[in-house]
């Protein structure tokens, strides 16, 4: 199998250019007032490096340290009129980072991948077109399928869901009892029909959030499969409803957006949580 995409890794700060301490303790605690007032300044720098050089391996490993990030951003701005150490600034935006970057391998290996929950950045960038029908495209189309399978109730999911920004998405069609997966590939609305109808929906992105939305109950569409061929077809009831819902993913549209102002209301505070645990992971990108 194909290696993961290595991720970019962020700068390292300056404060991790400190040379090794000595291993004379003798070193910092002979000689004159002088140079025992500069020592103690050094040893101070040195303590400062490793405390930082701590907090980057923590921060490189995925942990986040909410309860000492906000006790020491308090003493910081107490002891140093507001400023913030530098540490304590480099922690948050190497975890922003992390986050709100696209997945690793979600194309070179097989994989479940994450789905991203609002207000993540990659819920409102624009999606690429596919233009290289391959290998990758193929991977990527399994693992969305693993991923929705693994999502109990979950019936459609598009690439930014994922992380990924590309114009693809799949959907499970279900006829009865059985379900039938379809994976479209830059797909463009060409026409929708006048009359609608309205329906619950959710999304996984959005969970416990849930509302009514008018959508059209039919629409011409255009499509490429997995391999590149151009499909015309019609859409009607539930699949037109499930399809237009993944469709708005790709043009950066998530079904809040289509909710009244009472529905909004209703779902407040679970948007605000979905916020709050965004923020509290370190995201640094957060959309409306």
């Amino acid at each position: 199998a194909e290696s993961e995409m290595a991720a970019l890794m962020p700068a390292y700060p300056h404060c991790l250019a400190y040379p090794a301490l000595p291993t004379m303790a003798s070193h910092y605690f002979g000689g004159n007032a002088r140079e025992r007032s500069h020592r103690t300044s050094h040893a101070r720098t040195l303590g400062k490096g490793i405390a930082c050089t701590l907090l980057l391996s923590l921060a490189l490993a995925g942990y986040v340290l909410p309860s000492f990030t906000a006790s020491n951003t308090t003493a910081s701005s107490r002891n140093h009129g507001g400023r913030r150490s530098r540490a304590l600034r480099t922690g948050p935006s190497m975890m922003a980072a992390a986050i709100d970057m696209p997945p690793t391998g979600y194309d070179t290996q097989r994989k479940i991948l994450k789905v991203v929950k609002w207000p993540h950045a990659a819920l409102r960038r624009k999606n690429e077109e596919v233009t290289v029908f391959d290998e990758k495209l193929h991977m990527l189309a399994v693992n969305l399928f693993d991923t929705l399978r693994k999502e109990g109730g979950g019936v459609g999911l598009a690439a930014p869901q994922v992380g990924v920004n590309m114009r693809v998405m799949a959907y499970f069609e279900v006829k009865g009892e059985k379900a039938v997966g379809k994976l479209l590939v830059n797909p463009r609305i060409v026409k929708r029909g006048e009359d609608t109808d309205v329906d619950m929906e959710e999304c996984l992105s959005f969970p416990g959030v849930k509302g009514p939305v008018v959508r059209p109950t039919w629409v011409e569409v255009e499509a490429q499969t997995i391999d590149g061929k151009v499909r015309n077809f019609r859409i009607e009831g539930n699949e037109a409803r499930l399809f237009q819902h993944e469709y708005d993913h790709l043009d950066g549209v998530v079904f809040i957006d289509h909710l009244d102002k009472a529905t909004l209301d209703k779902n407040l505070l679970k948007l605000q949580n979905l916020k709050n645990e965004y923020m509290n992971r370190g995201g640094m990108d957060p959309m409306p």
